[in-house]
């Protein structure tokens, strides 16, 4: 595996897929901020994990993750397109338009007055 090197502060903002360990459910994961530790030495991190969880993880965790996310992409060992946000929505009969904000920042669906 290629590793991927991140300054400590350019992690903030990033994210990646985080598996839980005890149900092995998959959840959205992003770097929130850098919290300071009083020997200075370990770098820990609070990541939000999914909507409703706040979680802090070890520099090496939060990398380890990115790598690894970074390695699928890139081998596309998983055939799966992740969406970060829902933009717009709304019910067309019998069926539903959607606008979604793709992970790579692109939109995709229909735009409406």
């Amino acid at each position: 595996m290629n590793t991927t090197f991140f300054d400590n502060d350019n992690l903030i903002g990033k994210t990646f897929l985080h598996k839980h360990e005890n149900d092995g459910t998959i959840h959205r994961a992003e770097v929130i901020k850098r919290i300071e530790t009083a020997d200075d030495v370990a770098d820990q991190y609070l990541v939000k994990i999914g909507e409703d969880r706040d979680e802090v993880l070890n520099y090496n965790t939060v990398i380890d993750s990115l790598n690894k996310q970074i390695e699928r992409e890139l081998n596309n060992q998983e055939s799966v397109y992740s969406f970060k946000n829902t933009l717009e929505h709304r019910n067309k009969g019998s069926s539903y338009e959607v606008l979604v904000e793709w992970e790579c920042g692109k939109q995709h669906g229909s735009h409406w007055p």
